[in-house]
């Protein structure tokens, strides 16, 4: 790629020292107008809207043929970012890069989707989409990139994005996506999926949880515990103990790990983790954040009996976080083949 030619003269920055046109990019009121002088045949072989506007049956196409390096405006477009778009379908290198965060790119993808020249300017895009999938920080980070994948048309991933928001984001992402104009452009359908999806693996990893309460019950076996209990108060005392002095009384018996004993063990390690008794966690947390709660049940958890590797809690806690892992492993991406394509692109 050929070092950067755009050199501002008289205003206007010029990206083809042969070009033959002045595009005038006009944005909002805060957008500063931008003049690129640049030429008609890279951007009507890139693009078949410029292909068709420079053409002799519109009024661009009549100024380009009877003037020379008329001035054309494209108005609502934001300047910067088409000066990216020129700059590199110029096969040059973009200056105004530094700044580049999801964001700008979902809108950077709306204007390539707005004049077809997607499949131009993916090569490089792509590269943009893998750096900033490494810095992925919110619900809105999450929608940018995957509408980003979505308007470019990339299979690959916009499965890998889609199949990532729903492992990370929480079931009230919409919530999120609602304030952001960007995301208007990505179809319903893609957010309705990933709300099923999301709400089904939660679901999934929620039933889980409650069964292992279910295995531990039916697990009737018990087994002692290197405690004593007082019959009188029920008070816990040190396995060497002999005497409750709270009640005076020579009444401590050995301790068992009974079926409830065991499920109020693993209660109590949830409630340390804070994914229970509240249904909280699960309108809050994404199916990865709990997975990770559900990992930490192992570190909590510290049974006192003396059944060692065999014991009924830690063998359903550690199944508990195999499965976990396993439904987000198994969780699949959303095919952008079953996706509308953008009305523009649908008719190519």
């Amino acid at each position: 790629m050929s070092e950067p030619t755009n050199q501002c003269v008289s205003g206007v920055e010029t990206i083809d020292m042969q070009g033959d046109v002045i595009i005038v990019a006009q944005g909002s009121s805060t957008d500063k107008t931008r003049h690129f002088l640049v030429s008609t045949k890279v951007l009507g072989l890139a693009s078949p809207v410029f292909l068709k506007l420079f053409g002799p049956e519109f009024l661009e196409g009549q100024k380009l043929a009877n003037t020379y390096r008329p001035e054309i405006a494209l108005n609502q477009d934001i300047p910067a970012i088409m000066g990216v778009i020129f700059t590199i379908l110029h096969y040059q290198e973009p200056e105004e890069m530094s700044e580049m965060n999801t964001q700008w790119l979902a809108s950077f993808a709306i204007h390539c989707d707005k004049y077809m020249c997607t499949k131009a300017l993916w090569p490089r895009v792509q590269i943009w989409v893998r750096k900033l999938r490494k810095k992925i920080l919110t619900p809105e980070d999450h929608g940018n990139l995957l509408l980003a994948a979505y308007l470019f048309r990339d299979s690959k991933y916009f499965y890998a994005l889609s199949r990532e928001a729903q492992l990370k984001l929480p079931v009230a992402f919409s919530l999120q996506w609602e304030k952001s104009e960007t995301l208007d452009s990505l179809p319903d359908t893609v957010k309705f999926q990933l709300s099923e999806g999301i709400e089904n693996l939660l679901d999934a990893i929620k039933h889980e949880i409650y069964s292992v309460e279910e295995s531990l019950r039916a697990h009737k076996a018990s087994h002692p515990i290197q405690a004593k209990d007082c019959s009188s108060c029920g008070r816990t005392h040190p396995a060497e103990a002999q005497f409750c002095k709270p009640c005076n009384k020579y009444s401590l018996q050995p301790k068992l790990c009974t079926s409830d004993y065991r499920i109020s063990q693993y209660l109590l390690t949830l409630q340390k983790t804070s994914i229970w008794p509240s249904s909280k966690p699960f309108q809050t947390l994404s199916a990865s954040e709990i997975t990770s709660s559900i990992t930490l049940l192992q570190t909590h958890l510290q049974p006192d009996c003396a059944t060692g590797e065999i014991c009924p809690l830690k063998k359903e806690v550690e199944k508990l976080v195999r499965t976990a892992h396993a439904l987000l492993k198994q969780t699949a991406g959303l095919f952008l083949s079953e996706i509308e394509a953008p009305q523009d692109q649908a008719t190519e």
